[in-house]
């Protein structure tokens, strides 16, 4: 089993990495993946599909605009298309109330009981 970091956000993750083929490099391939580096997967928060309501964290504040923080908390209010992707006009629920349109990488969603481990499987193409 290998613990790494999402290369997203930086939390922790554990993922096990198995070779669906018995060839033996791919089998070294798959004991060698990941201790301790980024993981080859994102985490459930930052690759979980997002919609209207769901709360979410700030992981890249904008240098612009109102004052966020990192981490700071709000809940996605619509969903607009954009180019590169989707664009998450997201509002902050705290003492001072904020709004800000996010690019999905710079959110996370916030989960509750989404942990455990994460399976991929290695073939050769």
């Amino acid at each position: 089993m290998a613990y790494g970091y999402c290369p997203n956000c930086g939390c922790g993750v554990r993922y096990r990495v198995s070779p669906q083929q018995r060839s033996p490099w791919l089998q070294q391939l798959a004991s060698e993946i990941g201790r301790g580096e980024p993981a080859v997967v994102l985490c459930y928060g930052c690759w979980k599909p997002l919609q209207v309501g769901d709360a979410v964290e700030v992981l890249d504040p904008p240098l612009a605009g109102p004052v966020i923080r990192y981490r700071a908390r709000g809940v996605v209010t619509a969903i607009e298309p954009a180019e590169g992707g989707a664009a998450y006009q997201v509002e902050g629920r705290s003492a001072e109330p904020w709004q800000f349109r996010f690019h999905r990488s710079r959110i996370k969603a916030l989960t509750e009981g989404s942990t455990g481990t994460v399976s991929l499987q290695l073939r050769s193409g």
